[in-house]
């Protein structure tokens, strides 16, 4: 680390998952953070770039649905999966733990079939894709809709209701 310090790159260390340490290594660019560009925006994680077609829009948005996980638990998995930073999944707001849901999701420039095969890894569902511009974020969420189904309810009294 100090090393490479000295020669003017940035460094950190991950867990590979597996008990194996990795030192990442890289030039700073234009001396600044690499956590945020100008502008505030979170940085996306480009190594798709290289072949993305350029009439193709910058993010795949599509459904995620997920069972008894929080939206940052399947957004963890999902970036995992596609070996991607969690910057580079969009979302417009956060999701029940203990319940069914699906939301809107962006993930910046991965394939469609990509971002099924890595959710059905993390046992989650994505489906409904399209490409589109922008990413979701935090506040875009236009409303909710909701469906309660009461499993196993019983009255004041004890009985079962129908």
């Amino acid at each position: 680390h100090q090393y490479a310090k000295r020669l003017g790159a940035t460094t950190d260390t991950a867990d590979d998952g597996a008990g194996a340490k990795r030192v990442r290594v890289w030039k700073k660019q234009d001396g600044g953070s690499r956590k945020r560009r100008r502008g505030g925006e979170p940085a996306l994680d480009s190594r798709s770039s290289e072949n993305w077609p350029a009439s193709r829009p910058r993010f795949c948005r599509f459904a995620l649905y997920k069972e008894n996980m929080d939206t940052m638990e399947a957004v963890q998995r999902l970036a995992r999966a596609l070996r991607c930073k969690v910057t580079s999944v969009g979302y417009a707001g956060t999701k029940d733990r203990r319940a069914c849901t699906t939301q809107l999701a962006t993930v910046h420039k991965r394939d469609a079939r990509a971002v099924a095969a890595a959710a059905k890894r993390s046992n989650l569902r994505a489906g409904h894709f399209e490409y589109v511009e922008s990413q979701l974020t935090l506040g875009d969420l236009r409303g909710n809709a909701f469906e309660v189904a009461l499993r196993r309810a019983t009255a004041g009294d004890g009985s079962r209701a129908a």
